[in-house]
C-alpha cells in the first residue's frame, strides 16, 4: 500500500545488508496459496547464519537463495508439513535438497556465545550424558571433545586448525579433539562447522576417521593448497641430511629466512627438484638464488612417490637421531604448512639421486638487473625468472 511499515529486529539484522534484488526473491515467489509468513523468516534466518562460502556459491549459475525459493514454490502446494508446525523441518528438507544441511543450528547459537567468552574461559556444553566445551584464548575460539585415541593430528583447512591437545579443566587434564579458529577468521563458518564437529549424530564417523571429515569441508569450502608441494620439501630435508652428513655447521633455513635453503660454515646450497626422470631444468626465481661469490652449490634432488621410502616423518627421525636440532625441524616445516600430525608427512617418496652441481660464471649466468634494465628505456624491471637446463653442467653424485 506504499506504506512503510517497521519490521521486526531479527528480520531487519537479516536483511540490513541485502540489496533491494535480494529481498524481492523472497516477496515476489508466491505460491498459488499465497506466501507463508513463518517460512519465509526461516529462510532469511538461515541464510542468514549461513558462511557467506556457502551462500554466495552458484550451481548452473543460481545462488542458494535462489535454488532454496524454487524448491519453495515447488513444494509449497504439496506439502502438508506446514499446516502441521514443522515448518522449521520443512525449511530444513529445501535446504537439504539444495546440499546444505542447517539440522545444527540450535548447537550453531551455542557455539556463537564465544565471543561473548571472557578470554582465558571455558564452557561445558551439555548433550545428555555427553560434554562438549567452548573455549576462549587469548587469541581465538574452540570447541573440544573428549578424544581417547592414540593419534597426534594437526590439519588446518579453511581457515580452522583440527588438533589432539590436552585441556584443563577444573584442576583436571585430559585429550581432547581440539577445533581452533584465530578470533579475526569468520565466526560463522566456524560456528557452523563446529556445530557439526559436536553433534553427536556425527560422533562415530568423526572419531574413526577424522581426515575424511576434515576432506569432506574442504570439499565443501575450497582449501588454498599449500605454499609448498611435499615433493619440495621431502627434497629440501633429503638434500640437508646428506649436507649434514658431511658437515655439521650445516643449517636448514629456506623456509624461514628466505634467499637460500641450506647454509653452513663454508657457503650456501640452493635445493631444487623433480619428479620427472628425464629432464633435467630448474627455475632460478630472483637474481639472489645464485651467486658464485657465495661459494654456492646446487643440490638437484630427483623423486618418485613409492611405498615403503622416505617420508617427512622418516627424515625428521633421521636429522634427530644425527644430533640436529628437532625444534628447529619443526618451526621450519610449521612455517611451509606442515606441522607433527599432519597427515601428508607420511606420505612416501624415493629419493633417486642428489647431483650437486658448483655455481660459477662458466656454467651459471649472473644476470644484474642493471644489465636488464640497460635494455629498457623505462628502467622499471624489478626481478626476473628463468629455466635452466643442467644436462652439460658437471656435477658431483651425491647420492
Amino acid at each position: 500500500d506504499g506504506i512503510l511499515r517497521p519490521c521486526g529486529e531479527k528480520t531487519y539484522d537479516c536483511l540490513k545488508d541485502k540489496s533491494t534484488d535480494y529481498i524481492l526473491q523472497i516477496v515476489e515467489r508466491p505460491g498459488r496459496d499465497g506466501m507463508f509468513i513463518e517460512v519465509s523468516r526461516l529462510i532469511v534466518h538461515y541464510l542468514s547464519i549461513l558462511p557467506d562460502e556457502i551462500t554466495s556459491k552458484e550451481y548452473d549459475g543460481q545462488s542458494l537463495l535462489r535454488r532454496v525459493m524454487i524448491q519453495n514454490t515447488a513444494r509449497g502446494a504439496n506439502y502438508n508439513m506446514i499446516f502441521d508446525n514443522k515448518a522449521d523441518e520443512y525449511v530444513k528438507n529445501i535446504f537439504s535438497s539444495c546440499g546444505v544441511e542447517v539440522k545444527n543450528m540450535n548447537l550453531d547459537n551455542e557455539i556463537l556465545k564465544l565471543v561473548l567468552m571472557k578470554k582465558g574461559s571455558v564452557v561445558p556444553v551439555r548433550q545428555g550424558d555427553d560434554v562438549t566445551y567452548l573455549c576462549r584464548d587469548v587469541n581465538g575460539y574452540a570447541v573440544a571433545i573428549p578424544y581417547n585415541d592414540e593419534k597426534v593430528l594437526n590439519e588446518s583447512f579453511v581457515g580452522i586448525t583440527l588438533s589432539t591437545n590436552m585441556l584443563n579443566v577444573e584442576d583436571k587434564s585430559f585429550k581432547v579433539l581440539y577445533l581452533y579458529m584465530v578470533e579475526t577468521g569468520d565466526i560463522k563458518k566456524f560456528a557452523y562447522i563446529a556445530a557439526e564437529f559436536i553433534d553427536l549424530e556425527n560422533r562415530e564417523n568423526l572419531l574413526s576417521n577424522p581426515y575424511s571429515w576434515i576432506d569432506a569441508w574442504n570439499e565443501m569450502f575450497g582449501n588454498s593448497k599449500k605454499k609448498y608441494m611435499i615433493s619440495d620439501v621431502l627434497a629440501e630435508l633429503a638434500a640437508f641430511k646428506e649436507m649434514y652428513k658431511q658437515e655439521k655447521s650445516a643449517k636448514w633455513v629456506g623456509p624461514s629466512h628466505g634467499t637460500h635453503d641450506i647454509v653452513y660454515d663454508g657457503g650456501v646450497v640452493e635445493v631444487k627438484s623433480t619428479t620427472n626422470k628425464k629432464n633435467t631444468y630448474v627455475s632460478i626465481n630472483s637474481q639472489f638464488q645464485i651467486n658464485p661469490d657465495e661459494n654456492e652449490k646446487l643440490f638437484f634432488v630427483r623423486l618418485e612417490p613409492k611405498p615403503y621410502a622416505e617420508s617427512i616423518d622418516s627424515l625428521v627421525e633421521s636429522l634427530t637421531n644425527m644430533g640436529y636440532s628437532e625444534d628447529e625441524l619443526e618451526e621450519n616445516l610449521s612455517h611451509m604448512g606442515y606441522r607433527k600430525g599432519n597427515r601428508t608427512r607420511k606420505q612416501t617418496y624415493d629419493v633417486l639421486s642428489i647431483h650437486s652441481y658448483k655455481v660459477d660464471e662458466d656454467h651459471f649466468p649472473v644476470i644484474a638487473l642493471d644489465d636488464l634494465n640497460s635494455l629498457s628505456n623505462s628502467k622499471n624491471i624489478v626481478g626476473y625468472r628463468f629455466i635452466l637446463d643442467l644436462s652439460a653442467v658437471p656435477y658431483e653424485v651425491i647420492k
